[in-house]
């Protein structure tokens, strides 16, 4: 299991204009969508991932009260997606697109008591009998049918319809984390005006780690200044 998280109490401020306000529920209330969080993180050498089937660690002062990966992540990564910063705050966590409840991390913290079941989007339930529904109901989780998108061959959701289940399951707000292909998904219109911010974390590279961090707009761009820690 991962350490807990330790960051200075300024931190989270600064990125509070794009989070989900955790001060007027009653703002969140009138919504008709969850708020919607689009977050990845890239290394140093610009990978989302150190290499094919190696997990990225992606941590930071966050406050959702979903998170959604997908398949790909889930199978890859087997994230905890649980809460860890040490302020005395609830765990939280849930997942959404298609995992199978097995031995996950995700599930054994929801055993524990460490983190909250995770919630499967689907477009068709396993069969009755299928051993993933006990794993599943026993921590508290469940599947949540949504009609994957008939104009995709591959049966991909829409994301509109992912984002309108959410509400009924008390979920206000969400935090996407990928992979790559649901990244993409939503940053190609016209999803991408179902997303209310982005954050990007750009992670250290092995022992290459950056001191002297500015960040600059040039044009478009955003441009990345430092210099490697000695």
């Amino acid at each position: 299991m991962a350490d807990p998280l330790h960051f200075p109490h300024s931190d989270p401020l600064k990125l509070e204009p794009h989070l989900p306000s955790v001060a007027s529920p009653q703002a969140s209330s009138q919504r008709s969508r969850p708020f919607v969080t689009l977050t990845f993180a890239t290394s140093l050498d610009s990978s989302l991932s150190l290499a094919p089937g190696i997990p990225t660690t992606l941590s930071g002062p966050y406050q959702h009260a979903a998170i959604c990966i997908g398949v790909g992540t889930a199978v890859t990564d087997d994230s905890a997606l649980n809460y860890r910063l040490l302020d005395g705050q609830t765990t939280q966590t849930q997942s959404s697109q298609q995992l199978r409840p097995h031995q996950s991390k995700v599930i054994a913290l929801a055993r524990s008591g460490l983190g909250l079941a995770p919630y499967i989007v689907t477009a068709a339930l396993p069969p009755a009998d299928d051993p993933r529904h006990e794993i599943l109901q026993s921590v508290g989780g469940k599947y949540l049918l949504v009609e994957p998108s008939s104009s995709d061959d591959d049966g991909r959701f829409r994301w509109t319809a992912v984002l309108a289940a959410m509400p009924n399951e008390g979920l206000d707000s969400i935090m996407i984390e990928g992979g790559g292909q649901i990244i993409n998904a939503l940053l190609a219109a016209p999803d991408n005006a179902l997303i209310d911010s982005i954050i990007v974390t750009i992670a250290p590279t092995g022992p290459v780690k950056l001191a002297d961090v500015s960040w600059h707009p040039l044009g478009d761009d955003i441009v990345l200044c430092g210099k490697i820690m000695r």
